[in-house]
């Protein structure tokens, strides 16, 4: 793996992490409001579902950064 991959893989890592930080942020702050009416069984069970999905659509969607990384480093003949 290049440094470039380690870079990006790095970079789409952490996103993901924040996106997933987010969502639960999000939702157990709806709870907290009144916004939306769940148990703490509920939350958790939503959060869970949130976090598989997250991780789900990473390892279905992360082909195309690979193929990006891949058609740059060779647009730019990178290592």
């Amino acid at each position: 793996m290049s440094q470039i991959d380690a870079v990006i893989n790095s970079s789409v890592k952490n996103l993901v992490e924040f996106i997933r930080q987010k969502v639960q942020n999000n939702i157990a702050e709806a709870n907290s409001r009144g916004m939306i009416s769940l148990n703490d069984g509920e939350v958790d069970k939503i959060v869970n579902l949130v976090d598989s999905s997250v991780t789900q659509a990473l390892a279905l969607g992360y082909s195309d950064v690979e193929s990006a990384i891949n058609t740059l480093k060779k647009e730019y003949s990178l290592q």
